[in-house]
């Protein structure tokens, strides 16, 4: 039996009120529903693997002493904690985990514990990791200590989200209308509180991607 660190119960009280005050109707432009909770998931997800191929990318510069790329390695830790761990993770933890919870078995319930102390783990590493950044060259203590964290993150994040595709957004999928609108809605609210839209930081990985072709 898996231990979890956090309880199903214990994210179900979290969220309830959220998804509750989330639950009035919702206007869509035109009226007509252009992306699905699946969908903008799935986006986010795909946004999400081309910034940790581009840290990858970055973590390679560093560990063969090629220089300490700051500003590039700023702002790709700068979407991990901004878009990442505040919006992508807030939606998954306050819509989609509930709906395993409620629509899944036991097996669904011990996954959704793990899956939030993940999202505290990961926290912390992007954190670790920050620490490390300097405006110029790293010493090579900084350099491998870097490098070693930053390759964690990576398989850490990467992990996580094919267990979240695999096991938990099957549920996204068969939402009713009734929870599509109050997730859609919940998405809504928590993009509100962002800094960059997904459209810009999309922008954001292909200039970076332009810069660090492999």
């Amino acid at each position: 039996m898996i231990s979890l660190a956090v309880s199903p119960q214990e994210i179900l009280r979290r969220s309830t009120p959220f998804l509750l005050r989330m639950a009035g109707p919702v206007r869509f432009v035109g009226g007509l529903l252009t992306q699905t909770p699946m969908q903008i998931l799935e986006r986010e997800h795909g946004v999400t693997r081309r910034m940790l191929t581009l840290l990858e990318r970055l973590t390679a510069h560093v560990e063969i002493d090629a220089g300490f790329p700051a500003a590039d390695v700023a702002t790709v830790l700068s979407f991990f904690r901004e878009f990442v761990e505040l919006e992508h993770h807030a939606k998954e933890d306050l819509a989609i985990y509930p709906l395993a919870l409620v629509h899944g078995d036991d097996r669904d319930a011990e996954l959704v514990g793990r899956l939030v102390a993940e999202h505290d783990e990961t926290k912390q590493l992007l954190h670790s990791l920050t620490l490390f950044w300097e405006p110029d060259d790293l010493l090579p203590e900084e350099r491998e200590g870097f490098v070693e964290l930053a390759r964690t993150y990576v398989r850490r994040l990467e992990r996580h989200m094919r267990l979240e595709e695999r096991r938990l957004f099957p549920y996204a999928r068969r939402m009713d209308a009734e929870e599509t609108e109050r997730v859609l809605a919940s998405f809504e609210s928590i993009d509100a509180r962002g800094t960059l839209g997904l459209e810009r930081w999309c922008a954001v990985a292909a200039e970076l991607e332009a810069r660090w072709a492999s």
